[in-house]
C-alpha cells in the first residue's frame, strides 16, 4: 500500500465546506481515501433504511454499480448485520481485519481482498454509514492509516450529516477542527510537548471546561498516566510533570480499552470513574471526559477534559470532538516517533559509514607510511649509491603526493577543501588529462576523444576537474571487465555550458542503482570500492556552480555528463609569468615563518631555506611579534591555529608594528581561512597543507607581487 501524505489533511476541511450535494460528498471521501492513505480499493456506503447502497467507489464512473454477479450484494444492498460493512454499521465501531480467510463474516466480491478495513460514519450517535477498504495484502492497512480513515471518517460525518437531514448543527465544530488541524499539523512534530499543548487549548476554548490534560503512560509501568500537557484556561498557563496511579483503577482502565470516549456527567458514581475520586476530589472535578489515545491497538494515554462547575451531560457533538482530538494526537505521536526512529537510523548509517571510511582511510595511510618509513629507514642505515638514493626519495615524493591527494579528497567530500580557481581552456584542460589516463586504460579498452570546444573557457581548479573526469574514465573501464569503447567528448552548448561526457559501452545499471550512485559510501565494486568517487565528484563540481548527472544508463552503456557555466574571461596572464619564472632564484626578502608544531617548523623551515629566502621563525605569537619588532620583514608565514594566538589575530598585532606587512597563512582545516582571514585582501593569501617546495614557493611568489601591485 502507498504512503499516505499528511501535508494533504489541511485541504480537507477546505474542500468539504464547498461541497453541495451527498453525491459529491461520497466520491470526494474515495477521492481522499487514495490521495491521503494511500488506498488502491475505497467504497463509501450509505445506510438507507435496514441497509447500504454503496455511493461511490474507488475507480468507479459516477452512476455505475460494480459489474458482474458477484456483486449483487452491492447493488441490492447489504443488510445491516451482514457481513464486516453491515456489522460495523450495526455496531458503529470500526474493525480492523488483517487476514480475511480467517474472517466468517467476509463476503468475497470481485475485489481480490487479503485484508480488510471498515470505519463507521457516525454523528451525533448515529450511524450515517460506513468508509470501507480492501487490500490484495496480508495484514495491508498499518496503523497510521487505520487512524487517518477514521480521521476522514470523522470529519465527514457531520457534512454527511446535514445532507441526509438528520440535523445542521456542524459548522462550529467543523471549524475547530479546522483551527486546530492548521497549528498542530504533525509534520512539526520535533517538538511533541508543543503539539500537546495546541490540542490541550484548543480543547478547553472549544468545549469551554476549565482544565484539558494529555496524558501518556509510562513506558516501564503501565498503571503510571505521566501529564505532558496540563492546559488551565482560567489562568491560561500550561503546565506538566504531574503523575497519576492508576494501579487500584482496574475498571477505569479496562474501558479505556473498549471506549472511544468516556462521558462522565457524575464521574464521583459512574462506574467507568468512580475509582479516581480521590483525584477528582483533589481537582474538584463535577464532570469529565476521556479521550483514549491509541497507537495500533494499544491504548497508550488519554486526553482528560476536566468541567468544575455544575455537573455537565456532554452532547454527542462534543464527545466525537473528544474522540477527533485523540486521534490528532495518536497521529502526533506516531509521526514523532517515526521521527526518531529515523534520526536514530540516520546516525548508525553515519556511523557505519564513519567506520568504512576510517577503516579505508587507515589502510591507505598505512601503505603510504610503510613506503614513507621503509625508504627513509633504508636512506639513514644504507650506502646505497646515488641513483639508488635518488630512487627512494623519488618513492618518498610519490608517497606523500598520493597522501596529499587522499586528504583532499576527504575534505572535498566534507566542503572544506579550497579550489584553486583559474581560467582553462577546454584544450588545455584535455591536454593535462590525457597524460593522466596513461596506465590506467586497459589495452582492450579503446578510449577516443571527441573534443569540440577547444576554444572555449571555464572558471576551475585544473587538478580537481582532472580528477573528476579521471574518476569517471576509471568508473566506465570498470563497467567494461570484458573491454569495450569508452569515449570522453566535451561541446559547448546554447545555454552558454561546457559540456564533457564519458561514455562506456558496459552492461549498464539498474533503477534501483541509478538511484543511489551519488550517495556517499554507496558502491558496486564491492570491497574494493570506497563509495566515495561519485559522492566526491558531484562535491567538486557543485563548488565549481556546474552539475554532473548520470545522463543515462542501458543495457549498452552509461553516460555521465558535467556541465560547467562557460567563462568569458581569460587566462591569467601573470599566473602564466609565474610559471615561466618558477627557476628564478627569489627575492632576498626577509620572512618570518611561525608554527607551533617542532617537526613542521623543522621541515617547512629547511624548504624556505632551500628556495633560498632569509628566514626567520618563531615557535608562538609573542616570540613573533617580537621578531617582527626587531627584524625588517616583509612577508609572515603564520599556522592558523596555535595555542596562544591564532594566526589571523598575531597578523593584526604585526599590522600596528609593520603597516605594510603581506602575510600568508597555512592550515590544514580550510574553513579557519574562511572564517578567520580577511577576504579580498591582496597583502594575504593562503595556503592548504600539505604542500610540497613548489606549492610554498609559488604561495610566496604570488602574495609577495600582489603586495607590490
Amino acid at each position: 500500500m502507498a504512503s499516505f501524505d499528511l501535508s494533504q489533511i489541511p485541504h480537507i476541511a477546505q474542500e468539504l465546506e464547498s461541497l453541495s450535494s451527498l453525491d459529491d460528498l461520497c466520491w470526494a471521501l474515495t477521492d481522499w481515501g487514495q490521495r491521503l492513505c494511500g488506498l488502491e480499493d475505497c467504497v463509501v456506503y450509505l445506510k438507507q433504511g435496514n441497509v447500504l447502497k454503496q455511493a461511490a467507489a474507488l475507480g468507479e464512473k459516477r452512476g455505475s454499480d460494480i459489474p458482474g454477479d458477484e456483486a449483487i450484494v452491492n447493488r441490492i444492498g447489504i443488510p445491516i448485520g451482514s457481513g464486516l460493512v453491515g456489522y460495523v454499521a450495526a455496531t458503529g465501531v470500526s474493525r480492523y481485519t488483517p487476514d480475511l480467510s480467517q474472517e466468517t463474516r467476509y463476503i468475497s466480491d470481485v475485489y481480490p481482498g487479503e485484508s480488510e478495513y471498515t470505519v463507521p460514519i457516525v454523528h451525533r450517535g448515529t450511524v450515517l454509514g460506513v468508509l470501507d477498504s480492501e487490500s490484495r495484502e496480508l495484514d495491508g492497512f498499518s496503523s497510521d492509516v487505520r487512524h487517518l480513515m477514521d480521521l476522514l471518517a470523522a470529519l465527514a460525518a457531520p457534512h454527511m450529516y446535514a445532507f441526509v437531514g438528520v440535523g445542521p448543527n456542524f459548522h462550529y465544530a467543523i471549524q475547530d477542527l479546522q483551527g486546530l488541524r492548521s497549528e498542530s499539523q504533525p509534520q512539526n512534530t520535533d517538538n511533541l510537548n508543543e503539539v500537546f499543548a495546541k490540542i490541550t487549548e484548543r480543547a478547553a476554548l472549544t468545549l469551554h471546561v476549565e482544565r484539558a490534560n494529555v496524558w501518556l503512560f509510562d513506558e516501564s509501568d503501565a498503571t503510571q498516566l505521566n501529564c505532558i500537557d496540563h492546559y488551565d484556561a482560567e489562568r491560561m498557563t500550561h503546565s506538566y510533570g504531574a503523575t497519576l496511579d492508576l494501579s487500584g483503577s482496574p475498571t477505569y482502565l479496562s474501558a479505556l480499552k473498549t471506549n472511544r470516549v468516556l462521558a462522565a456527567t457524575e464521574p464521583r458514581t459512574d462506574p467507568a470513574t468512580q475509582e479516581l475520586v480521590g483525584y477528582l476530589d483533589e481537582q474538584n472535578v463535577s464532570s469529565a471526559l476521556s479521550a483514549p489515545i491509541r497507537v495500533g491497538s494499544d491504548v497508550v494515554g488519554v486526553i482528560s477534559l476536566q468541567h468544575t462547575g455544575e455537573p455537565r451531560s456532554w452532547t454527542p457533538d462534543e464527545l466525537a470532538f473528544a474522540g477527533t482530538l485523540s486521534d490528532f494526537a495518536t497521529i502526533a505521536l506516531v509521526n514523532h516517533d517515526k521521527q526518531q526512529t529515523q534520526a536514530a537510523l540516520v546516525q548508525s548509517q553515519k556511523l557505519e559509514s564513519l567506520g568504512r571510511l576510517a577503516g579505508g582511510v587507515a589502510h591507505d595511510f598505512n601503505n603510504l607510511l610503510t613506503v614513507i618509513n621503509g625508504a627513509t629507514d633504508t636512506l639513514q642505515n644504507s650506502t646505497l649509491a646515488p641513483e639508488e638514493n635518488r630512487a627512494l626519495l623519488r618513492l618518498i615524493t610519490q608517497a606523500g603526493d598520493r597522501a596529499t591527494k587522499l586528504t583532499r579528497n576527504l575534505m572535498v567530500f566534507s566542503g572544506q577543501q579550497q579550489l584553486h580557481m583559474g581560467v582553462l581552456s577546454i584544450a588545455e584542460l584535455f591536454e593535462g588529462f590525457r597524460g593522466l589516463t596513461e596506465g590506467i586504460v586497459r589495452e582492450d579498452v579503446n578510449l577516443t576523444y571527441d573534443i569540440a570546444a577547444n576554444e572555449a573557457h571555464v572558471e576551475g581548479d585544473r587538478n580537481q576537474l582532472e580528477q573528476v573526469i579521471l574518476n569517471l574514465v576509471i568508473n566506465g573501464i570498470d563497467a567494461m571487465p570484458d573491454g569495450g569503447k569508452l569515449t570522453v567528448s566535451a561541446w559547448q552548448d546554447a545555454d552558454q555550458q561546457v559540456c564533457i561526457a564519458v561514455q562506456d559501452s558496459g552492461s549498464g545499471m539498474s533503477e534501483a542503482t541509478q538511484a543511489r550512485i551519488f550517495e556517499p559510501f554507496f558502491t558496486t565494486k564491492g570491497d574494493t570500492g570506497t563509495g566515495l568517487g561519485l559522492a566526491i565528484s558531484a562535491s567538486i563540481i557543485k563548488q565549481h556552480q556546474g552539475t554532473l548527472i548520470c545522463a543515462h544508463s542501458t543495457q549498452q552503456g552509461t553516460r555521465f555528463e558535467v556541465r560547467l557555466p562557460v567563462s568569458l574571461r581569460q587566462p591569467d596572464a601573470h599566473q602564466d609569468e609565474l610559471d615561466a619564472n618558477h627557476t628564478k632564484p627569489p627575492a632576498r626578502e626577509q620572512l618570518l615563518y611561525v608554527e607551533d608544531d617542532l617537526a613542521v617548523r623543522q621541515i617547512v623551515e629547511g624548504m624556505l631555506k632551500a628556495i633560498g629566502y632569509d628566514t626567520l621563525v618563531a615557535q608562538d605569537a609573542n616570540h613573533a611579534l617580537q621578531l617582527i619588532r626587531e627584524n625588517e620583514i616583509s612577508l609572515l608565514v603564520s599556522d592558523v591555529i596555535m595555542p596562544d594566538m591564532r594566526g589571523p589575530e598575531l597578523y593584526q598585532h604585526a599590522l600596528k608594528i609593520k603597516p605594510g606587512l603581506a602575510a600568508l597563512f597555512v592550515s590544514g582545516y580550510t574553513e579557519d581561512m574562511l572564517i578567520e582571514i580577511p577576504q579580498g585582501d591582496e597583502r594575504v593569501n593562503f595556503l592548504s597543507k600539505p604542500f610540497g617546495m613548489r606549492q610554498l614557493r609559488e604561495a610566496i611568489e604570488e602574495t609577495v607581487s600582489s603586495n607590490r601591485r
